[in-house]
């Protein structure tokens, strides 16, 4: 009979040989390791993490003041006492991967852990790190083992990591991971058993100490309804409750902006009165927080008008954009293209960030046209800096041309070895703040976090504009869905029902409106009347992911739309059409959030 650690041993050569091999092929050639694994290597490979080095990002001081660290500390200090003796390590992180807290009494394993920096404050995401029981776990969402050479970090080879994510039992989305570390030549697949069922009873004292939570929050919500007769909204993380008259005074992105002030307060854990700025009035908010035995539970908010309410089921739509010519309505977009054009009415350089997609070259072009339409824009792609050699010049031309306004796009892709001549030709221009031919400079970008070599540029910009995402203003879809059909059918028209724009209306939209065009796009080529219809949309605007989606994800989520579709929502023709098992299309279905209309 083998021996069982000669067999670990010889499994382990086995896994490193896989390794060496996929990591050699320019495609990641398929190996013989475990499914997960193999497919955790590849996303780590279109990640482009190092392999040879473990390289961890630091993100701070843990956050233990929460509902999780407060909850599964006792859990923890149980199971910690149970390994006393035995070289493993118990370590909370969140859903990002990043370390809460972490206890061993092994002195070696310690100081390996440390070596690696597997300790609170750093993240252990597998975006930053790779194949590991944290960050695979979490990815994957479910209990994970990552054994020695399994790692795809060299740094990690000798540790073996058994990950087991923690669910919010209300809400079912995953908030936390317990992990046991061990060394790779003592693991044992009872320690997965181990950490799955410590990640249970978490749960379970969560749903116990919610029950309490939500009562308290429910509490004070029906006593400041009682005491105020004002609009009052209550929420945590779990929940969200409004009385009659913040439901008929307060519309959606009124309602968001509550939210996010209750947030602010939950996370402070103290009262604040304010006043904001809703869509069709001012209003003093009273935040309260609410507490239970088991700790905050959320928190209650009374709106006091300065003036006599609106009623929004009768009140006029709001107005459109602040500048001509972009749709939207929303107060988040005109309050942002608001401070877009007196920015660029300053004369200074604007700076425009948001995500790819989001209205920032649109946003560019509008405040153009609105104060100098009578002046050229010429707008320079930073994309193409890195292989056109004219580029540069270009610019210098447009610059000394002073014909209007020079737009720089997507500065974050400007290669670093460009900047110091860059910035000579813009300086003369951020400095020159008057009339006359001095041209107006505006630039986007994605972000401000650019590192080294990029602080001078940005410092150029007197003003910069943060241009939200279209997920944050999902309002302004009823004014930019007609404008994108205008614009793709011009002669013949054609518009959304009302069910189609329920779906949109619930897309993240990743991609933004760039995203939102190309649905559109894909519907009305498949529209057969001038009424767009659900199953004219693409099959992704009919399932709401909860996180961002691989390709291969993507397709698979289309392929079971389409699927339902044919069959009209049978699912178990759907999985034969599909060749898969009732168990599993019924778990993607989930996975993926497939809503098909009835």
């Amino acid at each position: 009979m083998e021996h069982p650690r000669r067999h670990r041993v010889a499994a382990q050569r086995l896994v490193a040989e896989a390794r060496a091999h996929f990591l050699a092929s320019e495609q990641g050639a398929a190996v013989d390791v475990r499914a997960a694994i193999l497919d955790s290597w590849r996303r780590c490979q279109d990640w482009n993490v190092s392999a040879d080095r473990v390289e961890v990002r630091y993100v701070g001081s843990a956050n233990l003041d929460t509902p999780l660290v407060e909850i599964a500390r006792p859990q923890l200090d149980q199971l910690a006492d149970l390994l006393s003796g035995e070289p493993v390590s118990v370590i909370l992180t969140d859903l990002d991967g990043v370390v809460l807290g972490r206890s061993t009494d092994d002195t070696a394993l310690e100081r390996k852990l440390d070596q690696v920096n597997l300790a609170p404050g750093f993240a252990y995401a597998e975006r930053d790190v790779g194949t590991n029981g944290i960050g695979t776990a979490l990815q994957r969402n479910s209990t994970v083992a990552v054994i020695g050479n399994e790692h795809y970090a060299d740094g990690l080879a000798n540790l073996a990591c058994f990950g087991a994510p923690i669910r919010n039992p209300v809400s079912h989305k995953t908030i936390g991971l317990l992990d046991l570390t061990t060394w790779h030549r003592t693991a044992t697949p009872l320690l997965a058993a181990l950490a799955a069922k410590t990640a249970t009873c978490i749960e379970k004292t969560l749903l116990a100490a919610a029950g309490q939570r939500e009562l308290a929050l429910l509490r004070q919500y029906h006593a400041t309804c009682r005491r105020t007769g004002l609009p009052v909204l209550a929420t945590n993380n779990d929940v969200m409750m409004m009385n009659e008259a913040a439901r008929l005074t307060l519309g959606p992105e009124d309602q968001s902006l509550l939210l996010a002030q209750a947030a602010d307060t939950i996370e402070s854990g103290r009262p604040r009165t304010l006043l904001v700025e809703l869509t069709d009035n001012v209003a003093q908010l009273e935040c309260t927080p609410a507490w239970s035995e088991s700790g905050l539970a959320g928190c209650v908010v009374a709106v006091r008008f300065d003036a006599p309410v609106v009623d929004l089921g009768t009140a006029p739509r709001r107005g459109p954009s602040a500048v001509p010519g972009l749709a939207g309505s929303s107060l988040t977009w005109k309050r942002c293209c608001r401070d877009a054009l007196r920015g660029y009415q300053d004369g200074g350089p604007l700076l425009l960030v948001g995500e790819p997609g989001a209205g920032k070259l649109a946003i560019a072009n509008a405040v153009h046209r609105y104060h100098a339409p009578e002046r050229f824009v010429d707008v320079f792609d930073a994309g193409a800096a890195a292989t056109a050699d004219s580029w540069l010049h270009n610019v210098r031309v447009a610059l000394s041309a002073g014909r209007g306004t020079v737009v720089l796009r997507r500065i974050d892709l400007l290669p670093t070895e460009i900047l110091p001549n860059l910035l000579a030709e813009l300086r003369p221009v951020a400095q020159h703040t008057g009339g006359g031919s001095a041209p107006r400079l505006v630039a986007t970008t994605r972000t401000t976090d650019l590192g080294p070599g990029f602080d001078e540029l940005l410092d150029l910009f007197a003003v910069t504009v943060a241009v939200s995402p279209l997920r944050h203003r999902p309002d302004d879809l009823r004014d930019i869905v007609p404008v994108l059909l205008t614009r793709l059918r011009p002669r013949d028209p054609v518009r959304c029902s009302p069910q189609a724009m329920n779906y949109l209306l619930r897309g993240r939209w990743p991609g933004n409106v760039t995203e939102l065009q190309a649905a559109l796009s894909s519907a009305v080529q498949k529209c057969r009347s001038g009424v767009i219809e659900p199953q004219d949309l693409p099959p992704g605007c009919r399932a709401v992911s909860r996180c961002m989606l691989t390709p291969l994800e993507s397709l698979e989520r289309d392929a079971i739309v389409n699927s339902l579709t044919a069959t009209n929502g049978d699912k178990l023709a759907a999985a034969k059409e599909l060749h898969m098992s009732r168990a599993t299309i019924y778990r993607k279905i989930r996975r993926y959030a497939i809503d098909l209309v009835r």
